[in-house]
């Protein structure tokens, strides 16, 4: 079991029950240290990141709320976006983007809460995509509404064992070694990165591959970039 909390004083029960939920929230959150990023995600032999897994998180948070008497749940949960996109080797994927509300709720007076939002992205190539964008935004849904920290270590400073993994940026490309070089992005992609990028990361990206339109970008490399979007969002 990962090392999650601090040694504090800790509230009696009888104290605990008079605690309104800002109070309980507050406890809880100077209770709980950090989790640790044990989850390792590989979009690649290549590419790989730390990722918190949602066990440990639950893991962390279950004992805590139990002690505070807290409940969370899923008050509100909606799709807000979704459609397909087009992976490296041409597949289509589901992608899905969901807005969950989770609602923390004093045992001891119910009319007391607390709701925190937040958004997740799920992509699949079958009927998982709604289970992972809603596993994403839960989790966050914990972290942001306790204060937890992530990371390998409590300062956020990597480990030395990590430090050999940081890959350096690559250099400015153009497209003209990428297989398929005259196939160019679709209109779907087209959209999907409207959304995804900022006008800021649009502008870079047009610098990079040295082209003057979005519509000249290799299909290839469209979907490699909105891979690595998605990807980013999920960490």
């Amino acid at each position: 079991m990962p090392d999650t909390t601090k040694a504090v004083d800790v509230p009696t029960t009888e104290q605990i029950r008079t605690m309104n939920i800002y109070e309980k929230m507050l406890r809880a959150q100077t209770e709980i240290k950090w989790v640790k990023k044990n989850l390792t995600i590989e979009m690649s032999e290549k590419n790989k990141y730390k990722a918190v897994a949602e066990a440990d998180v639950i893991e962390a948070v279950k004992p805590i709320e139990e002690r505070y008497r807290i409940w969370s749940y899923p008050f509100e949960n909606e799709i807000t976006e979704s459609g397909t996109i087009t992976d490296k080797n041409g597949y289509n994927k589901i992608w899905m983007r969901v807005r969950l509300v989770t609602r923390f709720v004093n045992i001891d007076n119910p009319t007391e809460y607390v709701d925190i939002t937040n958004y997740g992205d799920g992509i699949d190539s079958g009927d998982k995509a709604p289970g992972k964008a809603t596993t994403y935004a839960a989790k966050y849904g914990w972290l942001k509404g306790f204060k937890i920290q992530t990371g390998d270590d409590p300062d956020g400073e990597p480990s030395p064992e990590d430090l050999g993994n940081i890959e350096k940026a690559p250099k400015k490309t153009t497209q003209a070694n990428d297989t398929g070089a005259t196939e160019y992005v679709t209109e779907a992609q087209l959209g999907f990165m409207k959304k995804l990028f900022t006008e800021i990361e649009l502008a870079e990206i047009l610098d990079y591959y040295k082209i003057d339109s979005l519509a000249k970008i290799t299909k290839n490399n469209a979907s490699r970039m909105i891979e690595k979007k998605k990807s980013e969002g999920n960490k």
